[in-house]
């Protein structure tokens, strides 16, 4: 299954404790979507050179804005 490249990937984001226990919660529900959203969350975090954390710290207007850009600009 392709899931676990894409883990691969971007396992560096588990480094973070609040990310892994994010990651392992979401597992319970399904491996399928966790790596689906993990992986989402890295190609996110990357496009923008962010980390998780920095990611959370911005303001709700300037993340919308951001969420914005990225899908009318990686579509």
């Amino acid at each position: 299954m392709f899931g676990v490249a894409g883990r691969a990937r971007y396992s560096y984001l588990l480094n973070d404790v609040d990310v892994r226990r994010w990651y392992s919660n979401v597992t319970r529900g399904s491996r399928v979507t966790a790596d689906v959203y993990f992986r989402r969350l890295g190609m996110f975090c990357e496009h923008f050179n962010i980390s998780p954390k920095q990611l959370i710290a911005i303001s709700e207007g300037d993340l919308y804005n951001m969420l914005l850009n990225y899908f009318m600009f990686s579509i």
